[in-house]
């Protein structure tokens, strides 16, 4: 008896608690062990005793006032003018007070978190959770800061709304911080908690949305089992701190968060991503174990003998990048994430009762479309244009234009599987870093007189590095549809926000050379970069024309274009009967 496949939820879930590693808990009232068991000591007999300056009410009053008969206290604590100092047993009697008064209630029951139960509920799912408590003696901006380094580096972020008495701004700039951030690297996919409680929650959602609006970042709220928010790619959730029978209690965030980051990476995509690096998280100090310092001879005698020693990175990093491709590849759990029946869950998932309307609108049953979608290259038993209904219905509910989303999501694809850098792409490029001209590389120029053109190097990649002197570089000229709407493209890439597709000119005509002029230090041909437009590289060839880099596409792609390029240019042209060379088709 075979057991029932899993639904899509459950699979997010699954891969999801294989990922998360880190959480962060920022809050200023956080009972340690050592806070509810430890006993304190004997107070010692003090001239001053701090814990009079406080004027503390009830109990300590009175063990003051007692003394009072004896002795006259003056404001402070310090002995009235011509009044006899207070004796050691008073003293000890109101320290005994404040200190039963502190260990019974140290702060309100219902703001304060339990570490240990908290982290040991994050062990028991193999997270590891880390403490910022701000203390009144800390400074904002270095709580801020603190704050916001300890959040770039976990997956679940657990903060209270609170990070002083009654004062939401420290968690309010906190937040909106960490969103800013994530937001100039093009998005990092978190989880924040804000475990608080002041409620209403609905009141405290709605204020951070407006601040965070406020500061110029997207902000908008999701449904979910709790007031919720969506910036980016942050999911931000509001839970309320148990009390009186009310709110989740501390063990039951690891499981509040596993769930709502698995709602956020609901995708086969994501979950696939999500597998792939818990994998590599897993092997990382298998693999430092392998690249050990025994090897360094091996790598110095190569970097040695090198006419270009800058290029041992290169070779580094390609053996790095082989072994960690040798681990995803040869572990076939993330076969899970995206064979049959991880499709059916997300199809079950995805075309709910809710879109059959829908789907009978397009002649598409259920079940066919199911079938055409688990077991995959539908066109022998369903026809060519019922496979194109299918593609469309694809992307329903997604208003208005089907087509138009079937365009957009295969084009961000077909990028993320093509390039290995793009200047306009989704992965920021570091600070300081500038493209070099090398095989692959597609770059625009915009004449005066005309429609931009596009080029592919196909220069050989040994024939771009160590050069000495003015150099050659040649091209395969790319042909873009009209209006970039052409079907019958070869690449797309992303240039002035739009996404453009274009197709390899092979013919003779399409070659292009150009004459560059190399970095005299790097013996490469470097880029100039734009200080006001920190995504803007060109190059300039010794003729002046201004070439706009756009992207660096795979060498393999890159490697057979030239190639069928070459292939073209060997083609032989003969003199021969036309009847002949149309296999007879010309009609007598």
């Amino acid at each position: 008896m075979t057991s029932a496949a899993p639904t899509f939820e459950t699979l997010c879930q699954t891969v999801t608690k294989q990922f998360l590693r880190t959480a962060i808990l920022i809050d200023d009232q956080i009972i340690t062990p050592s806070d509810s068991t430890s006993t304190p000591a004997a107070a010692e007999p003090l001239a001053e005793p701090p814990f009079l300056a406080r004027q503390a009410p009830g109990p300590v009053a009175e063990a003051a006032a007692s003394a009072e008969n004896k002795n006259a206290i003056g404001d402070g604590g310090n002995p009235a003018p011509g009044a006899d100092t207070v004796e050691p047993e008073a003293h000890e009697r109101a320290a005994d007070v404040i200190v039963e008064e502190v260990a019974a209630d140290p702060m309100p029951p219902e703001a304060s978190v339990a570490l240990k139960p908290l982290a040991d509920a994050f062990l028991d799912e193999k997270i590891i959770c880390a403490v910022l408590n701000p203390v009144a003696e800390d400074e904002d901006d270095r709580i801020i800061e603190r704050a916001v380094n300890a959040a770039s580096f976990a997956d679940i972020v657990i903060i209270d709304w609170f990070l002083r008495n009654g004062d939401a701004e420290l968690t309010l700039n906190s937040l909106v911080q960490l969103l800013r951030a994530d937001a100039a690297t093009n998005g990092r996919k978190r989880l924040i908690i804000v475990y608080t409680s002041a409620a209403p929650l609905e009141d405290r959602c709605a204020e951070l949305r407006q601040r965070v609006i406020d500061q110029g970042l997207a902000c908008v709220e999701i449904e979910a089992d709790f007031p919720a928010l969506r910036s980016g790619s942050s999911r931000i959730i509001f839970v309320e701190k148990s009390s009186l029978g009310r709110g989740s209690s501390v063990e039951e965030l690891p499981s509040i968060a596993l769930r709502q980051f698995a709602k956020e990476a609901e995708g086969l995509m994501s979950i696939f991503a999500l597998g792939a690096i818990a994998r590599i998280r897993d092997a990382t100090h298998h693999m430092l174990s392998v690249f050990k310092a025994d090897l360094d001879p091996a790598l110095v005698g190569h970097r040695m003998v090198l006419a270009e020693p800058g290029d041992a990175r290169d070779f580094a990093l390609e053996v790095l990048m082989l072994q960690l491709r040798g681990i995803l590849t040869a572990d076939t759990s993330l076969d899970a994430v995206i064979d049959k029946d991880a499709v059916g869950a997300w199809f079950d998932h995805k075309f709910n009762d809710a879109l059959d309307a829908a789907l009978a609108e397009k002649d598409i049953t259920r079940s066919e479309f199911r079938t055409a979608v688990e077991t995959g290259n539908p066109k022998e038993a369903f026809g060519k244009e019922k496979v194109k209904q299918f593609h469309q219905a694809l992307f329903l509910p997604e208003p208005p234009d089907a087509v138009a989303s079937e365009l957009q999501a295969a084009s961000e694809l077909a990028r993320l599987s093509t390039h290995a850098r793009e200047a306009e792409g989704v992965t920021p490029l570091p600070d300081g870093w500038l493209p070099s001209l090398t095989l692959g590389s597609v770059l625009r120029v915009d004449p005066n007189d005309g429609p931009a053109r596009y080029y592919l190097c196909t220069q050989p990649l040994c024939d771009t590095l160590r050069l000495d002197g003015p150099t050659f570089f040649s091209f395969v000229s790319l042909a873009a549809g009209a209006g970039g709407s052409s079907r019958d493209y070869w690449l797309v890439v992303r240039s002035g926000g739009q996404n453009v597709k274009l197709k390899a000119s092979l013919t003779g005509g399409g070659r292009h050379f150009a004459r560059f002029v190399p970095d005299t230090v790097r013996k490469k041909i470097i880029a100039t970069g734009d200080a006001a437009d920190l995504r803007k590289f060109t190059f300039t060839d010794d003729g002046g024309t201004v070439y706009r880099w756009l992207a660096d596409v795979d060498s393999l792609k890159a490697q057979r274009a030239a190639e069928e390029m070459a292939s073209t240019l060997g083609r032989v042209g003969v003199d021969e009967l036309e009847w002949l060379r149309m296999g007879g088709k010309i009609s007598v």
